[in-house]
């Protein structure tokens, strides 16, 4: 009799979470809607510029990604280990 109880008392909670979580989903049907609306107006936005407005923007990325390559170079070739390296193969050409 005592589990028939607390059998009958963990169905009542489950159905209570279940309806909790059933209450929820037109909110976030409203949510997921509002926000690709959003989305939607900012690809508008972007694709109304002109396209001169994001080159600034591309230079820019093109500009610090030539000089992180550059900079790499430079490190290596600076390195003790790269000048030992270049060192000992230019003396052992000539």
């Amino acid at each position: 009799m005592l589990l028939k109880t607390y059998r009958d008392k963990a169905f009542a909670n489950i159905d209570v979470l279940l309806k909790k979580q059933a209450d929820l989903i037109p909110q976030l049907i409203t949510i997921a809607e509002q926000v690709m609306a959003h989305e939607k107006s900012l690809f508008l936005q972007l694709s109304d510029r002109p396209s001169d407005t994001l080159v600034p923007f591309y230079k820019r990325r093109l500009f610090i990604l030539f000089w992180k390559k550059h900079l790499a170079i430079l490190a290596l070739t600076s390195s003790p280990v790269a000048a030992n390296t270049v060192s000992s193969t230019s003396s052992g050409a000539l």
